[in-house]
């Protein structure tokens, strides 16, 4: 009863059925092959394509949500992915919404991303954004990341962090290059015989 006018109005499948029992298995999506869904909780919808040419999975909201002040929503999906390696997520803006102002901010979803999916929503010019449960609300396209070398991936640095986590994480940390030329530039000062040490090598060390 509770997904029967959802139903009727198009917003979800008509072969949709609401989980009985919660198998948080990891769960291959139709018509694909590049990722995996696992679902959180009974109000889990696993994302799905209406056909197989399609481009994009629709992804759901899991619960009711009311957008800030701003027009911003941050919906809840209680779904996480996993990728093949090599892959990663976009969330992208349907058509249904662009029509209505509204708009998926952010989305990439990095493939060493462990967390519960969110879609950031905005609609500035109408702020009374309201989102239903059940309700698509974006679509999710996989991509292959051109740019990953065994040498580089490390799926365990970013876990369960998201929302800009990975600014803070590249500032907090320095890469090996960067460490072996402070350790030999502070090796120098230390060990020069010029007892006077500069202002610019004070703040070196």
């Amino acid at each position: 009863e509770v997904t029967k006018p959802l139903t009727e109005a198009h917003i979800i499948h008509p072969w949709y059925k609401p989980i009985e029992t919660l198998d948080r298995s990891w769960q291959m999506p139709n018509h694909s092959s590049k990722f995996q869904v696992q679902l959180l909780t009974k109000k889990a919808i696993i994302p799905n394509k209406a056909y197989a040419s399609d481009a994009a999975w629709d992804i759901f909201a899991a619960e009711d949500c009311v957008a800030n002040e701003n027009g911003v929503a941050i919906v809840p999906t209680h779904i996480k992915l996993q990728y093949e390696k090599g892959y990663y997520g976009q969330l992208k803006t349907k058509s249904s919404q662009a029509i209505k102002g509204i708009t998926v901010l952010g989305g990439i979803l990095d493939e060493g991303y462990k967390g519960e999916i969110k879609v950031i929503l905005q609609r500035a010019l109408q702020p009374d954004l309201k989102i239903k449960q059940g309700e698509k609300v974006a679509q999710l396209i996989i991509c292959k990341n051109e740019d990953v070398t065994e040498e580089n991936v490390h799926l365990e640095e970013r876990g369960i962090r998201g929302f800009g986590s990975s600014g803070k994480w590249a500032k907090d940390s320095e890469t090996l290059k960067d460490r072996e030329k402070r350790l030999k530039q502070i090796l120098n000062i230390t060990t020069s015989k010029d007892p006077e040490i500069t202002l610019e090598q004070k703040e070196q060390l």
